[in-house]
């Protein structure tokens, strides 16, 4: 799913578009992804478009700018947080490791 999303992306790119990879860490924890690259990266070319990462590290010096400003939503109401509490690791999810 991880190619098929990204390549859905690229064919839709509007020229001078971007990509902007974050969070990609995440996909290590899918070990059946195939390890194929990205079928239509000229695309990007053509398009004259980019496809660029960034890292939050990259940023650290707006961290109490961030900080403020992230309170004040969620104090007014306009961020909320969801999570899921579970006590003991009897009631860990139960996750495959091989």
């Amino acid at each position: 799913m991880y190619g098929e999303l990204l390549g859905a992306a690229i064919d839709n790119l509007a020229d001078q578009g971007r990509i902007v990879l974050c969070g990609a860490v995440a996909t290590g924890y899918e070990r059946d992804l195939p390890t194929a690259g990205i079928r239509n990266c000229m695309q990007l070319g053509l398009r004259r478009a980019r496809m660029e990462g960034f890292v939050f590290f990259d940023y650290l010096d707006r961290f109490p700018e961030t900080l403020a400003h992230l309170s004040g939503m969620f104090g007014r109401g306009e961020l909320a947080i969801s999570e899921t509490i579970a006590e003991g690791l009897e009631a860990a999810p139960d996750v495959d490791t091989a």
